[in-house]
């Protein structure tokens, strides 16, 4: 698992329950270009072009009231977003936390444990890293070049249209580019049960691996 953010040991006296009770907090985040989600989240990212680059970023997050303070939403290197419970603390939930957000652009996505991650709107290069039951949703791309790798069970969805589509699958991963018009896509599948679905508008995929295992089809 690619975990960035801190994994300390576990603190001792520190476990908490949810309480069950749904509450909201907004925060304030410097500004970003790339997220990674853990623990289970619903995150929803709109791209707005139109925004301020240079602005902070508005967070929405709802979670139960006596657990938000554990809903770990913080920046780190060069303007990532990692959002996850606090690694520090021993914390059981009830409620599955969300995170609302808007950027001006957004070049990578990386979604594990079970997380839920939603995208509207991204154009030209766009990565996503789907794995361990998470699932990427990305909408409305335009002039997209995507690079898809998706493991274990991850699903990923794509719809829009761009240049190029390159999708690497492994395990029992899904990766469904129906809806995304590539003029080109490239294609690797390793695992006996990965599955993709790509749509191209020009010469058929490259495909490398198990080639009974990519369909070709358009969804509009």
């Amino acid at each position: 698992m690619r975990r960035t953010i801190a994994t300390l040991a576990l603190l001792a006296g520190c476990e908490l329950n949810g309480d069950g009770v749904p509450a909201e907090v907004v925060r304030e985040v410097p500004p970003l270009h790339a997220i990674e989600v853990f623990d289970d989240f619903e995150v929803a990212v709109t791209v707005r072009p139109e925004l301020d680059p240079e602005a902070d970023v508005t967070l929405r997050v709802t979670g139960e009231a006596n657990a938000l303070d554990r809903l770990f939403t913080e920046v780190h290197g060069e303007g990532v977003l990692s959002i996850a419970v606090n690694p520090n603390l021993l914390t059981e939930l009830k409620l599955k936390p969300t995170v609302t957000l808007e950027v001006p652009a957004l070049r990578s996505v990386f979604a594990s444990d079970r997380t839920v991650v939603r995208v509207i709107g991204a154009s030209e290069a766009l990565a996503i890293e789907a794995e361990l039951k998470s699932t990427v949703e990305a909408t409305e791309l335009t002039a997209i070049a995507a690079e898809v790798v998706a493991r274990d069970l991850g699903r990923v969805k794509l719809a829009g249209a761009g240049p190029e589509v390159r999708i690497s699958v492994h395990d029992m991963a899904e990766v469904d580019a129906s809806r995304l018009v590539a003029e080109a896509a490239h294609v690797n599948v390793e695992g006996a049960s990965a599955t993709v679905t790509v749509c191209t508008s020009a010469a058929p995929p490259e495909i490398v691996g198990e080639a009974a295992q990519v369909t070709v089809a358009c969804e509009m």
